[in-house]
């Protein structure tokens, strides 16, 4: 987790943790982004393994049920983006 970070006005998921993105075409790195920019509005603090666990569903690592599995058991953090 990102501790004593100032996130300022933008939600910077790329340039936080590169190495997630690195595979990732625009389109998929655009859906991680925007599904988790409504939960950052709303209070969501960023994080590595939220932001991680959105990598692994977009890119189809992990399946629905599976990413769902993993939400509802308290990973990641903060809930579906």
């Amino acid at each position: 987790m990102i501790t004593n970070m100032t996130y300022g006005s933008s939600l910077n998921l790329e340039s936080w943790w590169p190495e997630l993105f690195g595979g990732l075409d625009t389109d998929q790195c655009d859906r991680v982004v925007h599904g988790w920019a409504a939960q950052w509005h709303e209070g969501w603090e960023p994080n590595r393994p939220d932001v991680a666990l959105s990598v692994e569903y977009i890119t189809g690592r992990m399946s629905g049920d599976e990413y769902r599995r993993r939400v509802l058991a308290g990973n990641p953090a903060s809930g579906i983006p």
